[in-house]
């Protein structure tokens, strides 16, 4: 697959690898013996320009593989890889029930393995300031090394006219039509779906989708619909066939 590619200067460069040789019909193995040797920060500026550089690889990433990516950057999950953190909910977990609710099984995602606690002879207040310092600045910092030619020609920033807005409206379903009706005509209709960690289920060009039912009396299912997108761009637009989709079904 031609080796390592070159523009990965900083990081990156394994992942760039792993993906190729995937795509090329290659299945990875785990050696429980390998490890990637990393030389620590010495001063809180020097650990930042390290993560300024995750988030360049990051970028080079998304541009040569954005198959691997959302609209918005983020990572699509396709698996877990199982360690030795405690299998509970943390603080910043996420419990994916899947796209609008359809997951067999709800599983936890623990974004991080939980932070060590601080060796008792560094335990003051100025080493818990600057962690917390650390802690807000380095997302914030990958994330501009990430995004930042990427949010330069995005077209929300080129015209700051265009605003989001979101809408809610309820469909009536006495006839029980399922989520998974729903779903499958939305996928039919190009809606793609989102990140497993979003809070919405399905996105299309720069509009977010997300479903929910409510159970009423006689056994009468309501589906909740939640959209978000330009605010100049009417809802109906986005949601033609859905809502024609619907209309047939419960007619």
């Amino acid at each position: 697959i031609g080796g390592f590619d070159p523009q990965f200067h900083t990081a990156g460069d394994d992942v760039d690898l792993s993906w190729r040789l995937r795509s090329s019909g290659y299945r990875l193995g785990f050696a429980p013996g390998a490890f990637v040797w990393h030389f620590r920060r010495p001063s809180i500026p020097a650990f930042l320009r390290q993560q300024h550089g995750y988030g360049m690889a990051e970028r080079l990433l998304i541009v040569k593989h954005p198959e691997k990516f959302t609209q918005h950057g983020g990572a699509q999950w396709e698996g877990f890889v199982y360690g030795g953190g405690p299998v509970r909910v943390m603080t910043d977990s996420i419990i994916y029930h899947g796209i609008m609710g359809t997951a067999g099984y709800q599983s936890v995602i623990n974004r991080m393995l939980p932070l060590r606690g601080l060796n008792p002879s560094f335990d003051g207040w100025r080493s818990r300031i600057a962690l917390c310092g650390v802690k807000w600045l380095v997302p914030r910092v990958r994330a501009w090394a990430r995004n930042r030619k990427i949010l330069l020609y995005h077209k929300t920033l080129r015209n700051p006219n265009i605003r989001r807005t979101c809408d809610e409206f309820t469909i009536n379903n006495s006839s029980q039509l399922s989520r998974e009706s729903l779903l499958q005509q939305l996928l039919a209709d190009g809606w793609k779906p989102c990140d497993p960690t979003s809070e919405w289920d399905v996105e299309k060009n720069d509009s977010l989708i997300l479903l929910a039912t409510e159970h009423g009396a006689d056994e009468i299912k309501h589906i909740l619909v939640r959209v978000s997108g330009n605010e100049k761009t009417p809802f109906s637009s986005h949601l033609g066939h859905l809502i024609s989709f619907t209309k047939k079904e419960l007619s």
